[in-house]
């Protein structure tokens, strides 16, 4: 049997359970500029434990208290603008080194994932390689960034002739086709959150290169560097002939870092401009 006390501490949580959810109302908010779907979990948290926020077409479907419900009313008012344009600045450093001139990006953007593309290349002058490389994109699109680096490798070649044998080495750089797809978003406090996605590597011409990809999701401030992480690339090639030639495996690890800057005034049209 349970105790009377027990009993009447049970009836009053039941009952303050019950209060709580008569105190709640229910209200469909319009959605003018985003998608409804993603501005739900969003805002979920700010109905608090016993509301509850639902996309429904174009619109949310808030069950909260009066309270809560005006507290999501203004997060919406701030969530739902058009999107605004971002520049996203990619930079790389390598293992015991700092950035040169052999660190380059291509990176296309546009509205569903297509529509636009820039390109943009790293030249020899290391002050643009410490820059880094920018391209302009609206908030919540898809960005591939492919780095376009430079994979190194050691050429050792081997000539006979009647004389002996002379060997001779080389450094190289071979062109590899590696990057990583980004989608930043912007908070209501203004906080800054990038989802990262590995992209396909390979090199130009097909040779065998390893690496390691990024899945991931970075958050900071506007302007901040956010570390992405590292991707290490092997290379293994090797050639024979009447000229006996190898090439060794050389291996480069680079680290990147992707900073989020806010632009003022509407995106140019569908295109994106390069700084």
């Amino acid at each position: 049997m349970i105790p009377a006390a027990r009993m009447l501490a049970v009836l009053g949580l039941l009952a303050g359970t019950l209060a709580a959810a008569a105190a709640t109302v229910t209200e469909t908010l319009p959605v003018r500029h985003r998608p409804a779907a993603e501005l739900a979990p969003l805002l979920r948290p700010l109905a608090g434990p016993d509301g509850a926020v639902v996309a429904a077409g174009d619109a949310l479907v808030v069950r909260a208290t009066p309270e809560r419900l005006e507290a999501v009313r203004e997060a919406l008012r701030a969530l739902d603008r058009a999107p605004r344009r971002l520049r996203l600045t990619v930079r790389a450093l390598a293992a015991g080194e700092r950035l040169d001139a052999h660190a380059g990006a291509d990176i296309a953007a546009g509205p569903g994932g297509a529509a636009v593309t820039a390109r943009v290349r790293s030249t020899r002058a290391r002050e643009t390689a410490r820059r880094g490389q920018s391209v302009e994109a609206l908030e919540g699109r898809w960005v591939r960034i492919a780095t376009g680096a430079l994979l190194p490798y050691l050429e050792r070649s081997v000539t006979v002739t009647g004389a002996g044998t002379t060997t001779t080495e080389s450094v190289g750089y071979r062109p590899a086709l590696t990057g990583f797809l980004a989608r930043a978003r912007l908070a209501a406090d203004g906080s800054v959150t990038v989802e990262i996605r590995a992209a396909d590597e390979r090199t130009r011409d097909g040779a065998a290169l390893e690496t390691a990809g990024l899945e991931t999701v970075v958050r900071g401030r506007p302007g901040e560097w956010l570390p992405l992480g590292g991707a290490a690339g092997t290379e293994r090639r090797r050639t024979r002939g009447l000229l006996a030639r190898t090439r060794d495996t050389v291996s480069r690890s680079l680290r990147w870092y992707l900073r989020v800057d806010v632009l003022d005034g509407a995106p140019d049209g569908e295109g994106s401009r390069l700084r």
